[in-house]
């Protein structure tokens, strides 16, 4: 019924090491004359039909979990495909409401220059170029991965009225594929405004995000404010603080498992009442 090779390898294991200590007492039994022999073959049975239910039910607990993890992959994956439609449409909104602006503004430089106007004009000039200036993205690093991730948290921060720093210093490409680094940072970015979201009053919401190279080392920093609300576990693993703990808290295992394939650990811990720190350094691939 179960055909996994996990659980036959598991299995196999198993049903070897009882038939040789059942094999044992058989014939220690034997040799003394006890019924043991007798009945070893129905005790075997019993032992093997309770080994395969524990590793059968054992692999249905993995197999839940893995199910649960990639579903919470998928659903980060909407939500990035969701947001960068909703950031399109609004780019576009944006585009039309300026492409109309910047008309008007034509005609208003047409009537100052007709009017001999300069000081008008000057003054005219200096607004658009700082709405340009205010419109126009900021660029973090010449990674293009990284750097889309950092504008879209900034953007995100911006709507949640929170102060936002990026400090990145890293090469235009990296032997790390894109997956692995949008697992990491947008689950990183995505708990820390959360975190900081929940801050009162608004003014003292910040989050502060560095990466840099360090050696042969991707070093990530993040700092957010936060209400002084956290949890672990008995094994020093971070909990979710929400009430639905089965479909959240899968943030902290993905990127404890991207630390783990980079060689790394990930540490999640207060810096004080008002400030959590993230952060892990990613040892790099010899190419």
């Amino acid at each position: 019924m179960n055909r996994r090779r996990r659980f036959w390898m598991y299995f196999g294991t198993a049903a070897a090491a009882s038939a040789f200590v059942f094999g044992l007492c058989f014939l220690v039994s034997l040799l003394l004359g006890g019924r043991f022999a007798n009945i070893t073959v129905y005790w075997l049975t019993l032992w093997l039909a309770f080994t395969a239910a524990v590793i059968s039910a054992f692999g249905m607990a993995v197999t839940f979990i893995d199910q649960q993890t990639q579903a919470h992959s998928l659903r980060l994956k909407n939500k990035r495909i969701s947001e960068n439609y909703r950031f399109l449409e609004e780019k576009m909104a944006e585009t039309a409401a300026l492409r109309h602006e910047f008309c008007h503004q034509l005609t208003a430089m047409d009537c100052l220059c007709q009017k001999d106007d300069m000081e008008g004009m000057r003054q005219l000039l200096t607004r658009m170029m700082q709405e340009q200036a205010d419109q126009t993205p900021v660029f973090f690093t010449k990674n293009h991965t990284i750097n889309t991730i950092l504008q879209d948290a900034a953007a995100r921060a911006k709507q949640l009225n929170l102060s936002f720093r990026a400090s990145a210093f890293t090469p235009e490409e990296l032997p790390i594929p894109d997956q692995d680094l949008c697992t990491l940072l947008l689950n990183m970015l995505d708990n820390a405004l959360e975190g900081a979201a929940k801050v009162s009053p608004e003014h003292s919401r910040h989050l502060h995000i560095q990466i840099k190279m360090v050696n042969q080392y991707l070093a990530v920093k993040c700092e957010n404010s936060f209400d002084g609300i956290w949890k672990k576990d008995k094994d020093g693993n971070l909990m979710t603080t929400k009430e639905d703990t089965l479909s959240h808290g899968f943030g902290c295992r993905q990127m404890r498992k991207i630390a783990e394939k980079y060689d790394s650990t990930i540490l999640f811990h207060p810096k004080n009442d008002t400030v959590f720190v993230v952060e892990t350094a990613l040892k790099l691939p010899v190419p």
